[in-house]
């Protein structure tokens, strides 16, 4: 699970995980069950239709327990 905030009152969020397109997500964004290995998410912002240009990024690895 990810959690994230914006610091704009009223903000939704997008969120993009491993290269597929931008979808619009909530926090906190728990992720189906991903394969071994490198994966990153995308997390950007939107207000009143303007998109935050920079977004964050979480980047992690998911090994065997």
């Amino acid at each position: 699970s990810f959690s994230f905030t914006s610091s704009e009152s009223g903000s939704s969020f997008e969120c993009k995980l491993d290269g597929k397109p931008f979808k619009p997500c909530r926090s906190p964004l728990t992720t189906k069950a991903l394969s071994y290995g490198r994966h990153t998410l995308l997390v950007r912002a939107v207000l009143t239709g303007n998109t935050d240009p920079s977004p964050a990024r979480f980047s992690f690895k998911v090994v065997k327990g």
